[in-house]
């Protein structure tokens, strides 16, 4: 869906090709998933949605994953990140030599530096400082564009940056990540449960302050949405359908991203159909912290590999987090988002408590405050 669970398969082979080294940090001692938390069943949603679906048709010309471009000046909340780590010259040379028809193939030699780069979307969520001064920002994306499948840390601050200030990647500015926090109760290799992270966002000597003054946060909601409600998602992923791990789109085409911002229309999906999909059971089921959508028109439009912690809105205020997925566009199969709602508690504990020129998880403990590792 437009970048799920796994960062884009292009940031995969940057993390083998690009870090000889093991990744950031020894695995930390993490505590055990806290249990969920029980809530009442829902009434049975109609009709049922099926546990698996077709392909949606081919050939229809459209893109992230059959979504549209947004207009210029939407989305000002809107950041791409993106790593600082060159893919390796050995790895590039080898790509291009093999055949246009091989399967393995990545097509670098087709793909933009903005394309090359990417890993993740984000949202902007506050401010701090004036345009004039040059302002810091507050964003949050997915806590698995940071984790690798085995709980440690996928970067080092300085290999990560973000873009922002436009929707088209090549008139953003950039600025610097100067701290990042994780939900401590995240695990990559479990029930996906509390994929939400902060950044915090400072200029440097590469930001253009006079785009970086275009970027504004959003209003996030206070509540959880109704059943039935439309969203916009947004993002720079994966702009071709899949199958749930396919290296290819429906077509047999080449997996690619997009320098200009997609948008696609979806519809709350209510728990009880959503945990329907098998896959989903364990991060769903009896969860307050997610929601799922699915493709509103007869378009079938979805999120994709490499849209993951963009934002899902609703008028214009922040309802969700692109988190995870079976495939992408596949007719009646929805995303998983994280709720944003359902963390109003962490969110500005987290700010306030986690330190700087580091990432650090943090969690909220029965007294009311963060703790942080």
């Amino acid at each position: 869906m437009i970048a799920r669970f796994l960062a884009p398969l292009l940031s995969a082979m940057l993390l083998t090709a690009a870090q000889p080294a093991p990744p950031a940090g020894e695995p930390l001692q993490l505590p055990p998933e806290p249990p969920p938390l029980e809530l009442p069943p829902e009434p049975p949603a109609q009709p049922d949605a099926p546990a698996s679906a077709s392909p949606a048709p081919t050939g229809d010309g459209s893109r992230v994953v059959r979504g549209r471009i947004a207009k210029v000046g939407s989305s000002p909340w809107q950041i791409q990140i993106y790593t600082t780590l060159p893919i390796p010259a050995e790895e590039l040379r080898k790509d291009k030599e093999k055949d246009r028809k091989d399967l393995t193939k990545r097509f670098y030699e087709d793909m933009s530096k903005w394309e090359l780069e990417h890993l993740c979307g984000g949202v902007l969520i506050a401010q701090e400082g004036s345009a004039q001064e040059g302002r810091n920002f507050w964003a949050l994306t997915a806590a698995h564009c940071l984790v690798n499948l085995d709980e440690t840390l996928s970067w080092n601050l300085n290999e990560i940056r973000v873009r922002l200030g436009h929707v088209a990647l090549p008139k953003a500015t950039e600025m610097a990540i100067e701290r990042a926090i994780i939900h401590a109760d995240y695990r990559r290799s479990g029930n996906r449960r509390n994929d939400i992270a902060l950044l915090r966002l400072v200029p440097d000597a590469r930001t253009r302050r006079d785009i970086a003054a275009r970027a504004q946060p959003i209003e996030m909601a206070t509540a959880p949405p109704a059943p039935g409600v439309t969203f916009v998602a947004t993002g720079w992923g994966m702009t071709g359908e899949r199958e749930a791990k396919a290296t290819r789109t429906v077509d047999g085409l080449a997996l690619r991203g997009s320098d200009e911002l997609l948008e696609a229309d979806l519809r709350h999906v209510p728990p009880t159909e959503c945990s329907r999909i098998r896959s989903y059971q364990k991060t769903v089921r009896n969860w307050p912290g997610v929601l799922c959508a699915v493709g509103a028109t007869v378009a079938q439009q979805d999120t994709c590999q490499g849209d993951s912690g963009g934002p899902l809105t609703r008028m214009e205020r922040l309802v969700g987090l692109v988190s995870t997925g079976e495939g992408c566009g596949r007719p009646g199969v929805p995303g998983i988002y994280t709720r944003v709602d359902a963390y109003a508690n962490w969110i500005p504990l987290a700010m306030a408590q986690a330190p700087a020129g580091r990432i650090s998880r943090c969690r909220v403990v029965p007294a009311g405050q963060p703790a942080c590792a």
